[in-house]
């Protein structure tokens, strides 16, 4: 009967009317900074392609 044991993670199943402090969630930074890695090698392959689009370029006709 393990499911009737006082461990900590039972005691606040069964509490009546006594309400525990929510948890926060926790937020992972790796997929954070990997989205940003890929957001600035965007920003920065999207500059240099304007930059070359700028250019006065005179064909011989």
């Amino acid at each position: 009967m393990s499911w009737l044991s006082n461990s900590p993670s039972y005691r606040g199943r069964f509490s009546l009317g006594v309400k525990s402090s929510p948890v926060e969630p926790e937020i992972n930074l790796i997929p954070f900074i990997d989205v940003l890695l890929v957001v600035l090698i965007f920003l920065m392959i999207s500059t240099t392609f304007t930059r070359f689009q700028e250019l006065a370029i005179t064909l011989p006709t």
